[in-house]
């Protein structure tokens, strides 16, 4: 299994953005769902990212960076 790790950046921007959908979920809100499709999101956007590097390094290929926080998720984010 894959071990990512969230830079301090996609760290905070991450947890502002599930504390934003927290807030405004609705009754039928799925969480879960909600939080996995974020992670599957971010990793395409990650591996898409390193996928141009040249050469790679593992901390390249376990950090998760602000960057890779999909951009359909901004009126989550606090930016």
């Amino acid at each position: 299994a894959a071990q990512y790790r969230l830079s301090p950046a996609a760290l905070q921007l991450t947890a502002s953005a599930c504390e934003t959908m927290a807030k405004q979920a609705g009754r039928n809100f799925a969480n879960g769902r909600s939080v996995r499709n974020f992670f599957e999101a971010t990793v395409r956007r990650h591996a898409n990212r390193v996928s141009a590097l040249a050469e790679l390094t593992k901390e390249q290929l376990e950090e998760l960076e602000d960057v890779d926080i999909p951009r359909e998720l901004e009126p989550y984010l606090g930016r």
